[in-house]
């Protein structure tokens, strides 16, 4: 006697985040670190007045470097590390607030990939 299959729902794949983000993080923080050991040991080595005297245009874009790194993170690469994609087989479910947003698919007018895991969807509205 057979048995007729049990039908389970699908379960939708959780995409939390994108690697390429985690690397340009892991980068900046690899960097800034590096940057930050070595103008430490030249400060203690050599006294503040006299480093700035002989390295203060790198000085500077040292702190342009960081600057502009923690600008980025806190204005564009903090809300894309927070936002989660659910992949439904009708639909795209879109974390990223209170209230997640609904993409169907047959509301897709085309999708192009960038690099990686960057894609843009146009919609047919």
């Amino acid at each position: 006697m057979e048995s007729s299959p049990k039908f389970e729902p699908i379960q939708p794949r959780f995409l939390r985040y994108r690697n390429h983000y985690k690397i340009y993080l892991m980068g900046f923080l690899g960097i800034s670190s590096l940057l930050m050991s070595f103008w430490g040991v030249q400060l203690f080595q050599y006294g503040p007045k006299y480093l700035w005297s002989i390295n203060s245009n790198e000085l500077m874009m040292t702190s342009g470097f960081l600057i502009s790194g923690i600008i980025f993170y806190f204005s564009w690469m903090k809300d894309r590390l927070k936002r989660a994609v659910q992949v439904y087989p009708t639909h795209l479910m879109i974390h990223e607030g209170k209230e997640p947003i609904q993409l169907k698919f047959e509301d897709v007018e085309s999708v192009s990939r960038v690099c990686w895991s960057l894609f843009y969807i146009k919609m047919k509205d």
